[in-house]
């Protein structure tokens, strides 16, 4: 009996809606910028691009056999 589904849903208006999301938003930022002083978090994607190590000297995918499904000499 008390498990009727009720018939409306709370919301906020869309303004109070829009202020709080705003606040959530800037809060957000000032605290991963916080973090990003303080060396906790890691780079994004973005702010990597370009910048890929490079490989170590003497490892490439040429040194390494490739074995393939096919092959059957083993």
């Amino acid at each position: 009996m008390g498990n009727k589904k009720k018939p409306y849903r709370y919301r906020w208006p869309d303004d109070v809606r829009d202020e709080v999301l705003a606040r959530l938003l800037e809060l957000n930022g000032e605290r991963a910028a916080e973090e990003a002083r303080a060396g906790l978090t890691k780079p994004t994607r973005s702010q990597t691009k370009g910048r890929r190590k490079s490989p170590e000297p003497g490892l490439t995918t040429a040194t390494a056999p490739s074995a393939t499904l096919w092959d059957t000499a083993r």
